[in-house]
């Protein structure tokens, strides 16, 4: 029997008042992020028994990351990109050029590659892509 932890979580948008519900059903708020994440049964029990006086939407919760784990992706990914690039080319990349004795950063194929090898490092760490 599972203890409810490895559940998917979800966040309840009250559409009648604009606001996604607090954790432990405790308030209102304008920001997803601030919701509270519950069970699928915590939200059929919360949703329920209003009578049609008000409207949800059950929406996945997002998933949460820490800036530790965001910065050692980007940094990752960073340094592939720029490895990758200057062993294919035997330069730096065209993102990052010089006039007179300023440095000026233009975004090119270091920051897309960066940010392709980003989207893929969050997928494998269990992120779900967007779908075009």
């Amino acid at each position: 029997m599972s203890n409810g932890q490895d559940e998917p979580r979800f966040v309840i948008y009250d559409r009648t008042r604009n606001l996604y519900w607090r954790a432990n059903r405790c308030g209102y708020s304008a920001f997803m992020h601030d919701a509270g994440r519950y069970t699928r049964a915590e939200c059929d029990e919360i949703t329920s028994g209003w009578d049609g006086d008000r409207e949800f939407t059950i929406y996945p919760a997002p998933a949460v990351v820490s800036d530790k784990l965001i910065i050692e992706i980007v940094s990752a990914a960073m340094r592939d990109a720029w490895n990758d690039i200057c062993a294919d080319s035997g330069h730096r990349p065209r993102d990052l050029y010089r006039r007179g004795n300023k440095t000026f950063f233009e975004p090119s194929t270091w920051a897309e590659l960066t940010g392709l090898m980003v989207a893929t490092a969050l997928v494998k760490a269990g992120f779900q892509k967007e779908q075009a």
